[in-house]
């Protein structure tokens, strides 16, 4: 397990919330972003992983991307867009950012408490979904590799 001084770095190195770039932005609000000064050791400005909140979101629950784990080389965070408050995945290019899936179908996301647990290289993460109720998932930072505990 990695100390908070070690995720504080993994997040200022692949995810932070920077203002959109004017360019394309559609939302206008706080998306994921890489610094390419952090990966690279050059002078330059974040990039816009994507445009996570396409259209309007109404009442998103929060309003910005947050720090979940690692998995499988991956970061894992949680953000809100049409489906809810959801787990995404980045690899830190815009190519390798996407949800890991609408595991709670609709609007109303699957993220109910932002705890998560190390385990390996896979994350454990409590989800909500309307046929279980919150129970555990892991994670291997892959739609595929995202599932239910049984």
């Amino acid at each position: 397990m990695r100390s908070l001084p070690g995720l504080v770095l993994l997040l200022a190195t692949f995810v932070s919330c920077a203002p959109p770039t004017p360019e394309g932005a559609s939302s206008g609000g706080t998306e994921p972003a890489r610094s390419r000064a952090a990966l690279t050791g050059g002078a330059s400005a974040p990039v816009l992983l994507g445009d996570l909140r396409t259209g309007v979101v109404e009442n998103p629950t929060y309003a910005t991307p947050a720090l979940m784990g690692v998995a499988g080389g991956r970061v894992i965070f949680a953000d809100t867009d049409r489906n809810g408050y959801e787990p995404w995945v980045t690899d830190g290019t815009p190519e390798g950012t996407r949800p890991l899936g609408d595991l709670n179908p609709g609007p109303g996301g699957s993220l109910s408490m932002n705890v998560q647990t190390p385990f390996g290289s896979r994350l454990l993460l409590p989800l909500y979904d309307s046929v279980h109720g919150t129970e555990w998932w892991v994670t291997d930072g892959t739609p595929e590799g995202t599932r239910l505990i049984k």
